[in-house]
């Protein structure tokens, strides 16, 4: 991706306004390049497709497709696992005090990053909604399956969605406008996550919230609500992600207090009655 930005750089005095506004466009969003068509490129900066292509050229590709190639190669480079680890493994500091140097480091930009509105977004979109299903597959399946159990917790009607079960469209069937679909997704994003934030949104017309590492990404460009957590690390951190998990539970409690302390109470009763903790 710094590829792209030294050539804008280099190039810059060359570049019509329209071009210019492109190169801008850039400096924030290069990432997108990857996943958008020209079409969807030229709706985003206010050009034409042709002045799109023009630009590519002006850059030195041979076509936009050439320039989407090079940043989709930065991008896997960026999340290889064994690059990550070699880097890694190249660092004299041991892996325990690397570890929570690390987290400490995403915890802090997670929060610098997190806007208190989209923040109080989610809350809505979780505490108000009829019913909320979470997502997250992969190395993100753990966070989701919690998030899904604490959320049950503080009110009714919260399901995980299973991938495993082949029946994603009958998990799915019941959600409508109003109801929300949290989806948990760092770095490269499962392709299945993608199918079911889609089907969420297009189909049921649910409110998307992303846990996600980026405004940008795949997931977070089809959430109607971004909580971006930085996630720095060999095979990723998901310290930010619980701590925003948390604050989310802890928020979505508030908003409901009278009903998610009465659900509480109602379950400490059937789980002393079923001697479910060991005394």
């Amino acid at each position: 991706m710094n590829r792209i930005q030294g050539r804008v750089t280099e190039r810059r005095e060359r570049l019509t306004q329209s071009e210019l506004r492109i190169a801008e466009w850039l400096e924030g969003n290069v990432e997108m390049v990857a996943f958008q068509t020209v079409q969807e490129m030229a709706r985003a900066t206010g050009v034409s497709e042709a002045t799109i292509v023009r630009f590519a050229r002006k850059l030195g590709y041979d076509s936009f497709s050439a320039m989407q190639r090079e940043v989709q190669e930065g991008l896997q480079q960026q999340f290889s696992l064994g690059d990550k680890l070699q880097r890694a493994l190249g660092d004299e500091e041991g892996p325990l005090a690397r570890a929570f140097r690390r987290d400490v480091a995403n915890l802090q930009r997670t929060y610098e990053r997190l806007e208190e509105a989209d923040f109080a977004a989610a809350v809505r979109a979780i505490a108000h909604a009829r019913r909320v299903g979470v997502v997250g597959l992969r190395a993100s399946a753990g966070s989701a399956v919690y998030l899904a159990f604490a959320l049950q917790l503080v009110r009714p009607r919260v399901m995980a969605i299973r991938h495993d079960l082949d029946n994603v469209h009958e998990q799915l069937l019941d959600l409508e406008p109003g109801d929300a679909l949290v989806a948990v997704s760092l770095a490269r994003p499962a392709r299945r996550t993608l199918e079911v934030v889609r089907e969420a949104r297009e189909r049921s017309g649910a409110t998307i919230v992303a846990i996600t590492t980026s405004r940008v990404s795949p997931v977070g460009s089809l959430a109607d609500v971004v909580l971006p957590v930085a996630a720095e690390g060999t095979f990723n951190s998901y310290a930010a992600v619980a701590s925003i998990s948390g604050a989310l539970i802890d928020a979505v409690a508030a908003a409901l207090r009278e009903s998610a302390t009465a659900r509480l109470r109602r379950l400490d009763e059937m789980n002393r009655a079923d001697d479910v903790y060991v005394q």
